[in-house]
């Protein structure tokens, strides 16, 4: 079950010292934010757009035309954008204000504000938007013959690129992603944005096993032994980027936005398994058209790795919506997929509706559907990989019942480095 966590109240706090609201910040958010300060904490978390300088502008278009490939243009922008992001800083105090992320390539960042910072940033006229910092949510019999994976894999495993995997992290101490040691053969690198440390392995949290099960869905290495068949790409490389923090399995959105940056800033950092394909299984909210306006800097984030080439898998959600689904699956740069059943798995029930009897290719009940989402792909009782012992789903290193939206999006990944490295 996937929801949107919001923090604002169905209660007015009159004591503000604000007035209406400017084109900066809608009202909404503007309330929601309000109503973190009056919490027992007295801050709010916000992502904070700037203003674009003539020259990061041209830096940008510099970068994009290159398509980023060129470290010169990168490091170029990378430059103009602390600029932007310094000037801003030094006119808030640490007490004002606690960062959390800085972006690399995206004008602005994200942190804690307490009453008088959040004041002081909408006076700003290098700020054009703020957001409240979303709570997102992970979005939860093999499907590789359905997608006729296998046929496919067998002259084109996904071999040459790499898949960044932007979840709860990766076990990559686990014989089918690596076999030990963060980096490794399988696991090229990563970064955890949860938590901010170089680890990107699982926390002890409920279901911390969820990016593991992702990343053996999309490229984990064939099993010698067992039922477990390996991902639908499983030459392809993995980078895990985790965006989870403890005690629970959630993220923040801003975290998700540094893991989409960091792709671009570390795309070659292996020029022999460049980063080409990301895997987000995790979102929230209702939309029922493109959202590009929703954070600004996500969608920047997405424009910009798709104009590095990279294609970008988003789940739609899990929540039954007919008519929507789930950000960031919503930005038009961003492939949404909802989930299809694999095989028939008889009559089923989950919390927000069931479907009395099941077939190959039929849209799982639960799938989020809108006009404009991109495409299906298997996912229920995905049978993939775990962390092992008590942390995992189970206690072998495998599970039988991984699915969701959250499934169909790493199979949706794998099939797409298959793709890519057909073209090499």
């Amino acid at each position: 079950m996937v929801r949107m966590a919001l923090w604002i109240a169905l209660v007015w706090l009159p004591t503000v010292a604000w007035g209406e609201p400017s084109a900066k910040i809608a009202a909404d958010a503007r309330d929601e934010i309000l109503e973190q300060l009056h919490g027992d904490a007295g801050v709010a978390g916000v992502i904070v757009t700037l203003r674009a300088s003539k020259s990061y502008t041209a830096a940008r278009d510099a970068a994009t035309k290159s398509k980023w490939n060129d470290s010169q243009q990168l490091k170029t922008l990378q430059r103009e954008v602390k600029a932007l992001q310094k000037g801003v800083l030094a006119k808030l105090s640490d007490a004002e204000f606690g960062l959390e992320h800085q972006y690399e390539n995206l004008p602005g960042f994200a942190g804690n504000v307490t009453a008088e910072g959040f004041e002081k940033l909408l006076g700003l006229p290098e700020v054009v938007h703020i957001h409240p910092d979303w709570i997102i949510e992970p979005h939860t019999s093999q499907g590789l013959p359905l997608m006729n994976a296998l046929d496919v894999r067998a002259e084109h495993d996904g071999g040459g690129m790499s898949i960044a995997i932007c979840d709860t992290g990766i076990d990559y101490n686990h014989p089918q992603l690596g076999g030990g040691g963060f980096p490794n053969a399988k696991v090229l690198g990563g970064y955890d944005f949860g938590e901010s440390d170089a680890d990107p392995f699982p926390n002890t949290a409920a279901s911390n096993a969820h990016g593991t099960s992702c990343a053996g869905l999309a490229a984990g290495d064939i099993a010698t032994a067992g039922d477990y068949v390996g991902g639908v790409a499983p030459g392809a490389r993995l980078y895990a980027l985790k965006i989870s923090h403890p005690p629970s399995n959630s993220a923040t959105g801003s975290a998700m936005v540094a893991a989409w940056d960091w792709c671009l800033t570390h795309q070659n950092d292996d020029p022999n398994n460049p980063i080409m394909v990301i895997s987000t299984s995790f979102g929230g909210g209702r939309y029922t058209s493109a959202c590009d306006w929703a954070l600004p800097l996500m969608t920047t984030a997405a424009d910009n790795a798709v104009a590095a080439g990279m294609t970008l898998f988003v789940s739609s959600g899990n929540n039954n919506y007919t008519n929507a689904m789930g950000w960031p699956a919503c930005i038009s740069n961003a492939i949404s997929v909802g989930a299809v059943y694999d095989t028939s798995v008889g009559g089923v029930g989950f919390g927000v509706c069931s479907d009395s009897s099941t077939a190959p290719d039929q849209v799982t009940c639960y799938s989020n559907s809108a006009s404009f989402l991109d495409i299906l792909a298997p996912s229920h009782f995905a049978y993939t990989t775990d962390v092992s012992g008590s942390q995992g789903y189970s206690s072998g290193g495998f599970t039988s019942s991984f699915g969701g939206t959250s499934a169909a999006c790493p199979y949706s990944a794998g099939a797409a480095a298959s793709l890519q490295s057909a073209a090499l």
